[in-house]
């Protein structure tokens, strides 16, 4: 049977899927909308120009001259938009199944039940006690 926990727990997932994959939506289509354009490939191209500059020691660092004729936003969430999406919803489907386990637990009010027959390891009237046995094993040996 399903609790009051688990209906909220279930709701806020769905709300936060539904967060997640608006928000890769949003940030696919402002990346398509403003890397697309002839201005936004010029300018990675002069940054490819100043990066091939400084790569030749002219500049304060020497850097790598990216091998990509399009900026990496773009490529990344114009051709690998579904891994991205993928792993958004992986990692974030892991972590909130973590924190509900671990909120579950904290907030837990139920105690658990002990066998009252149930022999009892840390108890001195038992006969099964593993400090009367330790008890009987040193006594054993000092003799």
């Amino acid at each position: 049977m399903i609790g009051r926990f688990s209906i909220i727990a279930l709701f806020v997932y769905g709300l936060l899927v539904t967060l997640a994959v608006a928000g890769m939506k949003e940030a696919r289509r402002t990346a398509l909308q403003d890397f697309s354009t002839p201005a936004a490939g010029a300018d990675w191209q002069r940054w490819r120009d100043a990066a091939r500059e400084q790569s030749e020691g002219a500049g304060p660092v020497t850097r790598r001259v990216p091998a990509s004729d399009e900026p990496p936003a773009l490529v990344l969430l114009r051709d690998y938009y579904g891994m991205c999406l993928a792993a958004v919803l992986g990692f974030g489907s892991l972590s909130y199944a973590v924190l509900v386990f671990l909120f579950r637990g904290a907030i837990s009010s139920q105690q658990p039940v002990l066998d009252p027959e149930a022999p009892r390891l840390l108890s001195s009237d038992s006969p099964t006690c593993v400090s009367d046995q330790a008890a009987g094993v040193l006594k054993t040996l000092s003799q």
